[in-house]
């Protein structure tokens, strides 16, 4: 599945927070799978979190077609406090109610590395989601 756009995306999180994330789309004419990353330093609200209104953004400013929309959540493994047991990498599937304000109500489905690389068909490369490749985020495909 070509890959479209990977950038870190800036949005607005709750109260106007300043939030990023990491955002790759990846489209074929008959799908569009957004594999959003929660960034170790966003300063805001979390991909979580802002869920419904982040989904409904990147729906309206990259013009995706909602029929056909896969919307993963992407959390890297991370260690704990002081060196201690962290979180593991993990990976969601998160699928919304469609109403006309936009996307509402999500619901998530753990999903293995191994379901995402056969929504991609491909294989995701080590460490795709550094925070060293940033760069200014584009506003359309």
């Amino acid at each position: 599945m070509p890959l479209c756009y990977d950038r870190l995306y800036l949005y607005r999180g709750f109260h106007g927070c300043p939030s990023y994330c990491w955002l790759r789309i990846y489209m074929t004419p008959g799908q569009t799978v957004v594999l959003a990353t929660e960034v170790e330093d966003n300063p805001g609200t979390s991909i979580t979190n802002m869920a419904a209104g982040l989904a409904t953004e990147v729906v309206r400013v990259f013009h995706l077609p909602l029929d056909t929309l896969v919307w993963i959540e992407h959390y890297p493994a991370h260690l704990g406090i002081n060196g201690g047991a962290g979180l593991p990498e993990s990976f969601d599937l998160v699928t919304f109610t469609h109403t006309a304000q936009g996307l509402r109500l999500p619901q998530w489905r753990r999903l293995s590395q191994t379901e995402v690389e056969t929504f991609l068909s491909q294989t995701l490369p080590p460490h795709w989601w550094d925070a060293t490749r940033r760069h200014a985020p584009q506003e359309a495909l």
